[in-house]
């Protein structure tokens, strides 16, 4: 068996973030992690969470299938689309 968990130490003890059903005296490994650490681990599970979602995929689907046909258009493009309003964006583009 192989459960991560995410909790606090706190006060000398770590605590678990909800509840948990594992039988007593089960051995455990306790990693501690900064704060930039538990960052990435949240945003990782997120996009691995987001790759799962049918919707998601249907949209990454649809998109390579609109650059495969040439359907798309430059960024300049895009904001000059959109209007002035988008003219306060400064983005630099990398150059092939």
């Amino acid at each position: 068996m192989l459960i991560s968990l995410r909790g606090v130490y706190r006060h000398g003890q770590v605590e678990i973030d909800g509840p948990i059903q594992v039988p007593d005296d089960t051995p455990v490994i306790v990693t501690f992690l900064t704060s930039e650490e538990a960052d990435l681990l949240d945003e990782q599970r997120e996009a691995e969470m987001l790759a799962q979602s049918p919707a998601f995929r249907r949209l990454i689907d649809r998109t390579l299938a609109e650059i495969e046909a040439g359907e798309t258009i430059t960024f300049e493009a895009l904001l000059d689309a959109l209007g002035p309003k988008t003219r306060f964006l400064q983005v630099t583009l990398p150059t092939r």
